[in-house]
């Protein structure tokens, strides 16, 4: 840490905090120095550490206990995440957007869980699957079946996350999966059926099978097809 000079004092001293955390200076978990401390080696008054505390904390990189100080936070993607939401504006193009992105997560995820998910992860697949397949025998166009189908399938892509065994990772597809189960919920409710029946039973053979290739085929397919039903949806409302 170094004295603040010329720039913004509060932005100079939330830069140099920022870069403590993403450097290491101060690891995941650790205690940072105290206000009065920080207000020491920086040379600025105890209102911009402040400012600056708060503003790391707001996007989740630092937490403050009552009585014990401040901590860098151990994973704080879920926390960023939550915090970014509510600004985005889900319209059918952003709907598309968050797919595409959606899209890179899930082909990533398949491809650690091929090498990485345990016979329990694999059971765990298994299981949500019978009770999606269940579910869907008998389609119905009510508003609380389409919500549990949309739970139900985002939980089977939960645990494909959760079967990478990379923290940040499930962090990441939880703090997603609500804007993820609205729009399953969507594209359930406009075409009255999905193809979760193929794409869910061949993710999980190809899965089973250790079959990276396969799997990833499958995976992107699935949301290219979800995609492309969204874009289709929002050509026929502009006509």
């Amino acid at each position: 840490m170094q004295p603040i000079e010329r720039k913004s004092v509060g932005q100079a001293v939330y830069e140099q905090m920022r870069e403590a955390l993403v450097s290491g200076e101060w690891p995941k978990g650790s205690k940072i120095p105290s206000e009065n401390e920080l207000t020491k080696s920086l040379g600025v008054s105890r209102l911009s550490v402040r400012e600056a505390i708060q503003r790391l904390s707001s996007i989740g990189l630092l937490e403050s206990r009552r009585g014990e100080g401040t901590f860098v936070c151990e994973y704080p993607t879920s926390n960023f995440i939550n915090t970014m939401l509510p600004m985005l504006d889900f319209d059918t193009e952003n709907s598309v957007f968050m797919s595409e992105f959606r899209q890179i997560i899930e082909v990533g995820c398949v491809k650690l869980a091929v090498d990485r998910a345990t016979e329990e992860d694999l059971a765990l697949l298994e299981t949500n699957n019978e009770k999606l397949l269940a579910m869907m025998e008998d389609y119905q166009d009510d508003d609380a079946y389409i919500t549990r189908i949309s739970e139900i399938d985002v939980e089977f892509h939960f645990l494909i996350a959760k079967a990478t065994h990379n923290p940040i990772i499930v962090q990441v597809y939880e703090a997603m999966q609500p804007v993820w189960q609205r729009e399953m919920k969507e594209i359930i409710a406009e075409l009255k059926s999905y193809g979760a029946r193929y794409y869910h039973v061949e993710i999980l053979k190809a899965l089973k099978a250790r079959n990276k290739d396969k799997a990833v085929s499958i995976i992107d397919a699935h949301i290219t097809n979800n995609i492309n039903s969204m874009v289709n949806k929002r050509k026929a409302q502009e006509g």
